[in-house]
């Protein structure tokens, strides 16, 4: 009877699933660098929601999106600032009640392959769909229980059963005709295409008519954890585990009976163009069978603009193509912000850190560190006090002019460390062999105690602190407050002509770039023959693209821009689940004991776990094997661990601490954990498990 209850409670959770194939979409767009619907944009989706029944809706999926520009990790956090916007606005106007999952993909699923102004405008968008419920079945939901559970059966890998059913990643079903060109466009910017009439039965016989396909797309880790795919495969009796450039799932149904491809047909899944894969990423199936991944399905990549260059023409075709192919080849310039900057892993004060400050060698890290004599900031203590019991130092920076809010503040301020480790762990934990690029202090007038931000290797370390060495007069409190404000003026000041200046490098990029063919025209007239002088700008674009520049003119710059945005097409030759895979690169890999405690410290029996790591699209999967005394034996990258969940034998989900993963330690460690809560989506997941 438990098991029985358990299956209708689950079939349950997934009727938002089933019936997706009856949508309506809302498309919102918004301003350069902004998360906030204009007031055209709320009265549509306004509108939107007043047009659609009550009691209608099963489910939305709300998709953030950015456009290229800029710095991928802040446009992923501007794309869910997006789509969090629309998630609020759309609650406000239908209630808690209505099942919404928000996901975000800053610019990697441009609408357009093109770089205008108005193609980028037409990138920054939050997409809505509205899984409906069409009146009969909305009538008959209990009766057609057996009939929603047999479509969800065919259009699922008998081998996956999803770890968060709630979250799971619902099914998009599109409804089409098996006699013609089928083309299905994807909320993720995905095409998929297959030819007329190469859909067939069990028995291999074409099929005619309306055929139901459904398709998932798998972008980030936290959507493959919820959804039970593994992500691990067996290299020479060793489990390694993928880094994903992209996972899909695809399946074909008509009269309640599964489908497959005729002999030689194949599947095109055209994704958005981007950049370039690298070449170790290779196509793999997961075996229906077995469950293990096996190779399978073709990658394609071809320039996402082919026509880019030329060889051959005219005196003046080649003055045009020279000029506009450098114009085009210049480098974007970092449009991120000031603050943004300071937030991502990937810079160092407002620069880009070195590649070098990510190798797993420390001594690479280290030299790289004390090569940016201007960012190399170094924790040291106060010689004025000897005091085993205490941890007083000061933070030594080569030139203040890199940071100049703090020549705002006393020349040698002394911080008192207020916080859990003592003296000597302190020392090695951020002492002098430690080289930080960033400082930031949290801290206003008045207190007594706050918070010193130091980033190393593009992670902020927060230093609990007393500033009562710099107060221990009422003078020198004055002083001390007053330079506290000092402080903050000029930080504020840094921050806004810091971002003038890259609005100001921005937008003169960006008048040359939409100027560069009349530039590049302008350029060419003066080498014109009399019939190309009788052309106005419009006709003459449409001759010159006629006309190639020759093989020897082209410049390894424009070459590279030219190739810069790639299309990629991964050919399947069947339905199921596959992936675009590669074996996860782990920087500084470990292997420790680990015991897993529950919040009352008592041993936690875990079947299954997950480790997410910092700036990876991979999962990390274990299993008790070869538990003992000492613990279960795990792989880490100490420094990278994002995030852990162990899953024991009834399903329970244990989020535990990973930051003493990230840490030097012994090779034991153990962990404290706490019971998942059921979050509403994956954002609200990722903010629950993310330290």
């Amino acid at each position: 009877m438990l098991r029985s209850t358990t299956l209708l409670l689950v079939l349950v959770l997934m009727l938002p699933q089933l019936h997706a194939q009856h949508t309506d979409t809302l498309l919102l767009h918004f301003a350069l660098d902004d998360h906030q619907l204009d007031r055209d944009a709320e009265q549509r989706l306004k509108d939107w929601c007043d047009a659609i029944p009550d009691g209608s809706i099963e489910g939305l999926h709300i998709n953030g999106h950015s456009d290229i520009r800029g710095n991928a990790a802040y446009n992923e956090q501007l794309s869910l600032r997006r789509a969090r916007s629309v998630q609020q606005s759309l609650i406000d106007h239908l209630g808690r009640s209505v099942p919404m999952q928000v996901h975000h993909q800053g610019g990697y699923a441009p609408r357009s392959a093109a770089r205008s102004e108005a193609d980028h405008a037409m990138d920054r968008r939050v997409e809505v769909v509205a899984y409906l419920l069409p009146p009969p079945v909305a009538d008959a939901v209990v009766a057609d229980l057996d009939t929603r559970a047999l479509l969800e059966q065919l259009h699922r890998h008998s081998q996956v059963k999803p770890l968060m059913p709630l979250l799971d990643l619902p099914r998009e079903f599109h409804t089409v005709n098996a006699n013609k060109d089928i083309v299905i466009h994807t909320s993720d910017g995905t095409t998929v295409r297959i030819a007329a009439n190469s859909l067939c039965d069990a028995q291999g016989r074409p099929v005619q008519g309306e055929v139901e396909i459904s398709y998932r797309g798998f972008h980030e880790a936290y959507g493959i954890i919820a959804s039970g795919i593994p992500m691990h495969i067996a290299v020479d009796g060793t489990t390694e585990h993928f880094e994903t450039a992209g996972m899909y799932e695809l399946y074909a149904s008509q009269n309640d009976q599964a489908l497959g491809l005729v002999n030689g047909a194949t599947i095109a899944l055209e994704r958005p163009a981007g950049p370039a894969l690298e070449e170790d990423f290779t196509g793999w199936r997961l075996n229906e069978a077995t469950g293990a991944w096996e190779n399978g399905g073709t990658l394609q990549q071809a320039p996402a603009n082919s026509n880019a260059l030329r060889e051959s023409g005219t005196e003046a075709t080649r003055i045009y193509w020279r000029r506009l192919l450098d114009i085009r080849s210049r480098t974007m310039p970092d449009s991120l912000l000031f603050e943004a900057r300071r937030r991502s892993d990937e810079y160092c004060g407002t620069e880009r850190c070195p590649e070098q400050l990510n190798d797993p060698n420390a001594k690479t890290r280290k030299r790289a560190a004390s090569r940016m004599a201007d960012h190399s900031l170094q924790v040291v203590g106060h010689k004025g006090i000897h005091d085993p019991d205490r941890v007083v130092f000061e933070v030594v920076m080569p030139d203040r002019r890199v940071f100049p809010e703090w020549n705002r503040m006393p020349t040698k301020p002394v911080w008192e460390y207020t916080g859990p480790e003592p003296r000597k762990v302190f020392k090695r934990l951020y002492g002098r062999r430690h080289h930080y690029q960033d400082i930031d202090l949290v801290m206003q007038p008045g207190d007594t105690h706050g918070v010193l931000r130091l980033k190393e290797n593009g992670e902020w370390l927060e230093l609990p602190v007393s500033t009562a060495w710099n107060r221990d007069t009422p003078t020198r409190a004055a002083r001390w407050d007053r330079a506290l404000v000092s402080y903050h003026k000029g930080l504020a000041k840094r921050r806004n002509e810091f971002d003038g200046m890259v609005q100001r490098v921005q937008r003169a990029y960006d008048r040359e770039q939409d100027g560069a063919v009349k530039d590049s025209w302008n350029q060419a007239k003066r080498r014109m023959l009399k019939q190309e002088r009788s052309l106005d700008l419009q006709a003459w674009v449409s001759y010159a693209d006629s006309f190639p520049l020759p093989r020897g003119e082209r410049t390894a710059a424009a070459t590279q821009n030219a190739f810069a945005t790639i299309r990629t097409t991964f050919s399947l030759e069947g339905f199921g689940i596959y992936n675009i895979d590669r074996i996860m690169k782990m920087s500084n890999r470990e292997e420790l004991f680990v015991k897993a405690l529950d919040e009352e410290g008592g041993t936690f029996e875990w079947a299954v776990g997950y480790a997410v790591l910092s700036g990876e699209r991979s999962v990390i999967t274990y299993w008790p094997n070869g538990r003992n005394d000492k613990g279960t034996p795990m792989l880490v990258s100490p420094g990278r661990m994002k995030s852990l969940f162990l899953v024991d034998a009834e399903g329970r989900i244990m989020q535990m601490d990973s930051e003493p993963l990230n840490k030097r330690r012994p090779n034991t460690v153990e962990l404290r954990g706490r019971l998942l809560g059921a979050p509403r989506d994956l954002e609200e997941l990722r903010a629950q498990v993310e330290p």
